[in-house]
């Protein structure tokens, strides 16, 4: 019997620790130690929740492949859920996936509309990238990614793409 309970302690140790839910700040140090599967699986938890910061991080995280397989649709995903939230980081990062063609058709039409909304919220890389942006686009397009932004943002950002 001892020897049973040997085994089974480490698993459970192991079990609840995998499964505890843990706060954003010790995420983010996993994160910045480079422990990043382990950061992915506390990210989750709390993005499923509705915390766009870890939303935007764990989307961060499929986009770069660090922790979890590289995967843009994924990515997508939680950049759209936490753009939906207002973040500005996750807009941007969204201008970014448009602007590249990553998961999504290229359009820089989206990448402006998704810039200027971060923009909109002084996100000033965001504003740079817009304006970057609209030197290689025509004055149509621009006029249109604006259009887009306005109701976008009108509709509380919700099924903005």
């Amino acid at each position: 019997m001892k020897r049973g309970l040997f085994y089974l302690v480490p698993l459970l140790t192991l079990y609840c620790h995998t499964v505890k839910a843990g706060t954003f700040e010790e995420a983010m140090t996993l994160y910045e130690k480079g422990q990043f599967e382990q950061a992915a699986q506390m990210f989750r938890p709390l993005a499923e929740k509705g915390n766009s910061a870890a939303q935007d991080n764990l989307g961060q995280m499929y986009q770069q492949g660090e922790g979890v397989s590289q995967d843009y649709q994924a990515a997508l995903k939680w950049y759209r859920l936490s753009a939906s939230r207002g973040n500005a980081v996750a807009q941007y990062h969204l201008g970014q996936l448009y602007e590249q063609g990553l998961g999504v058709n290229q359009s820089y039409v989206r990448a402006h509309m998704w810039y200027n909304l971060a923009a909109a919220q002084n996100l000033n890389v965001a504003k740079s990238n817009r304006d970057y942006l609209a030197q290689q686009m025509m004055p149509e397009q621009i006029i249109e990614a604006q259009a887009l932004a306005r109701e976008c943002k009108a509709a509380h950002y919700q099924n903005c793409d």
